[in-house]
């Protein structure tokens, strides 16, 4: 009984972690806790710049349609041609109508890219929101975990913890 006693007392008397020990072993959890956890790293620019890339190759499609019926229709003629001065001339009219078929479509392009622009400087922005709300989430629990440490654990433990090769074994440690 009395040895259960002194065993307890010893235990109480255990030397606690110093601040240095504390500062690694927040740090060795908070990686241990993020590699046992990842957290998925959505790039929102990305997934603009990847909306937007379809997005455009729908707004391109019609004046790719209208252009390759000109073509078709400039090859028609073109076969049709006596001289080359026709042809060339050929090819100069239709070229004059598919600018003017891009032009047709360069506002909603235009618009389109716009479009575009605003919503990646809006995802940059919720980026690094995101980003500092991360870290500062991240400074609180450091901030909690060297308080508690303090408090309550001792050097053993926390030799233990820092030795500690995942989290599982990182949480065993008394």
């Amino acid at each position: 009984m009395v040895f259960v006693a002194m065993a307890l007392i010893a235990a109480g008397c255990a030397q606690k972690a110093t601040p240095q020990q504390c500062e690694s072993v927040c740090q060795k959890q908070l990686a241990l806790a993020q590699a046992a956890n990842p957290t998925p790293a959505d790039d929102p620019v990305a997934a603009v710049e990847a909306d937007f890339q379809k997005k455009l190759a729908e707004a391109q499609a019609p004046l790719m349609q209208a252009v390759q019926a000109v073509e078709a229709e400039l090859q028609a003629k073109l076969g049709q041609a006596k001289n080359d001065e026709e042809k060339k001339a050929l090819i100069e009219e239709y070229n004059k109508k598919k600018n003017e078929k891009a032009q047709e479509f360069a506002p909603a392009i235009q618009t389109l890219a716009q479009e575009k622009e605003q919503k990646i400087a809006a995802a940059q922005g919720a980026k690094k929101a995101a980003e500092e709300a991360q870290k500062a989430a991240e400074e609180k629990q450091l901030a909690e975990c060297k308080d508690s440490c303090g408090k309550t654990t001792t050097a053993p433990k926390a030799e233990c913890q820092l030795k500690a090769a995942d989290l599982n074994a990182f949480n065993a440690c008394k």
